[in-house]
């Protein structure tokens, strides 16, 4: 009997504990587009990729396809015949992808080699 309730009061002692409460902090438009990219590369191509830099600016579409490079990919995001996302993807990025692609992915650690010592 003293058992069940010492376990008695130990539940009691749970169940009545009162949590600080949880601050949810949301995330920045920055933030979720940099997860964002991070996990569909990793995803699509099987790529880790790291996000340096982002910035976050408000221009019309047309600033924004001047400001392509012409050597870019371009892809035009359309919706009802209207313009609602452009992506464009660098010659170095677009390379890596074929790579991968063709290639396959790089193993995540390469396999030690017993073949590299060097004699004197």
């Amino acid at each position: 009997m003293a058992q069940l309730t010492e376990h008695s009061s130990l539940l009691a002692q749970i169940a009545t504990q009162v949590n600080a409460p949880v601050t949810v902090v949301p995330l920045s438009s920055v933030r979720a587009v940099r997860q964002a990219v991070t996990r569909a590369d990793d995803n699509a191509f099987g790529m880790s990729v790291a996000v340096d830099d982002m910035v976050l600016s408000t221009t019309k579409s047309a600033g924004v396809i001047a400001g392509i490079s012409e050597t870019d990919c371009r892809l035009r995001l359309e919706r009802g015949g209207a313009l609602v996302g452009i992506l464009a993807i660098d010659p170095q990025l677009r390379g890596a992808v074929i790579e991968m692609q063709t290639i396959g992915p790089l193993p995540k650690r390469s396999p030690p080699n017993a073949n590299t010592r060097v004699r004197m």
